[in-house]
């Protein structure tokens, strides 16, 4: 059996399937997968989803604005 969960978080939505925790941008589809997540809870995955996107903002955000995160280019 699957669970899943969803929810928002600052400028990006999210999703848990399974143990795969996605980031999304509106308008610009996925942004990054994250896993393995163990939730078993809407409140465990809304703490899993902010604890992979608050370290990882800077990174999500470049993706957000179809920059590479690593060269920081258009």
């Amino acid at each position: 059996m699957s669970t899943s969960f969803g929810g928002a978080y600052g400028d990006y939505e999210w999703e848990i399937t399974g143990r795969t925790l996605r980031v999304i941008a509106r308008g610009r589809g996925v942004l990054k997968e994250f896993g393995p997540v163990f939730v078993t809870t809407d409140e465990q995955a809304q703490y899993a989803a902010q604890g992979r996107i608050d370290p990882n903002r800077e990174e999500l955000e470049a993706l957000r604005r179809g920059q590479s995160p690593a060269s920081g280019d258009p």
